[in-house]
């Protein structure tokens, strides 16, 4: 047997006279490796300058976001810093004042173009229940169902989940789907009962068990005529274009004259007439009864 094949082997713990491979793989790769070292070395200050100058674009667009108050100035933070977290954010405050403004159809948009562009904002469950909302004003309630569904199947949206499932249940109310908005109400409340949404649901269960109030007809109009209990001016004989009765009031031809001078002056009753006296008869004379009197 040859002992060339014991040449190559060395025991385990020695050190071979050959020389190793990594030591003939630098001897023949060591300018290649070099420069590899320099690209690397290169490409990681990149990214560290790279990551620099990010914070500090976000840090220029948060500043700016803080003075904005308009449309223009939120407008001007999405156009200069695109990609930032700021002109997301920068957009939901922007669709609030266009709303705010009285452009319902320009905050519907700029919602919708911020959950496309900003899938990973942190404030993306909120904007789609913004956007929800702004839906259902809108009547577009079977679109803004969608959006508060996939809020209440979003385990990163549980903090706004019980708000997405009392909306769905008014939205099923006003459908007239009283089961099924009973049924998001109780969910509401008993998957989340330590959210400061549970006294709305419990009060929404509430009114769903209330009976409408009965309707009774109305009792019929007064005659105009006739006074009203507690309204004195109401009295015909008070109204100005009502005659009074004839002879309630004294008429032109019933007022007597004025008093003259000789009517004020008092005046001496004359004294009365005296009675008329009895007559006596004359006694007769002796003698002459037979005879009248004489000179009769």
């Amino acid at each position: 047997m040859s002992l060339d094949r014991f040449d190559t082997a060395s025991p385990f713990g020695e050190s071979s006279l050959n020389t190793g491979k990594f030591e003939q793989f630098m001897d023949r790769h060591q300018k290649g490796v070099a420069v590899l070292a320099v690209v690397a070395v290169l490409g990681a200050a990149s990214f560290l300058i790279y990551r620099s100058l990010e914070n500090n674009k976000e840090i220029t667009a948060g500043e700016a976001l803080v003075k904005a108050e308009k449309i223009a100035d939120f407008q001007a933070v999405i156009k200069e810093s695109p990609d930032t977290t700021a002109a997301g954010s920068a957009m939901m405050l922007l669709a609030d004042q266009q709303w705010t403004e009285g452009n319902p159809d320009d905050s519907v948009k700029t919602l919708k173009d911020f959950l496309s562009s900003h899938p990973d904002h942190p404030a993306k469950p909120t904007a789609k229940a913004s956007l929800a909302s702004k839906l259902v004003s809108q009547g577009k309630s079977d679109e803004a169902k969608k959006l508060l569904e996939e809020l209440v199947a979003d385990p990163s949206a549980r903090y706004i989940a019980p708000y997405a499932l009392i909306s769905l249940g008014d939205i099923s109310k006003v459908a007239n789907d009283l089961d099924q908005a009973q049924s998001y109400y109780e969910r509401a409340r008993n998957e989340y009962p330590s959210s400061s949404f549970f006294s709305t649901a419990n009060d929404r269960i509430s009114s769903l068990k209330a009976k409408p109030p009965v309707e009774i007809d109305a009792p019929p109009a007064p005659d105009p005529t006739l006074p009203t209990p507690g309204n004195p001016t109401s009295s015909p004989f008070l109204q100005p274009s009502t005659n009074p009765p004839a002879g309630m009031f004294p008429t032109e031809g019933d007022v007597p004259a004025d008093p003259t001078p000789e009517d004020l002056l008092p005046t001496t009753p004359e004294p009365p007439t005296a009675p008329e006296l009895p007559v006596e008869p004359t006694p007769a004379m002796p003698g002459n009864e037979g005879n009248p009197p004489s000179g009769s």
